[in-house]
């Protein structure tokens, strides 16, 4: 079920111009969240697997194509109380295949890592 549901929100994507605004500026990333976990001294790493659709370039309005893996990212310095009730709210979106938007295309392009199957 979860599978289709990614397939027609990928198709969805693919057929309709992206056109969401987010605290004034384009959508940065769009993802299905399948798990999320904190990382490192004091849980300041988020890591956030799933299926990602993430920017070309910076503000060029351009997607990579939808691929599967995950991205992590470090926990900046300020505002780290709202910083960590967002991730708590990612981590409550984990498994519901339910497309997210996330950040805006100012911020920096993420680099997405596959995951690595074991037992193949």
């Amino acid at each position: 079920m979860k599978q289709a549901s990614a397939v027609a929100a990928l198709i969805a994507l693919s057929v309709f111009p992206t056109a969401a605004i987010a605290k004034g500026g384009s959508i940065g990333i769009y993802a299905i969240i399948d798990s999320v976990s904190f990382e490192g001294p004091s849980a300041n790493v988020i890591r956030i697997s799933g299926v990602f659709v993430v920017p070309r370039a910076s503000s060029s309005g351009a997607f990579q194509p939808a691929q599967r893996g995950y991205v992590s990212f470090l926990m900046p310095a300020e505002n780290e109380k709202e910083i960590r009730k967002e991730w708590d709210e990612l981590k409550t979106a984990a498994g519901t295949a339910v497309w997210l938007a996330l950040g805006n295309t100012g911020c920096l392009i993420p680099r997405m890592r596959r995951a690595i199957r074991t037992g193949h």
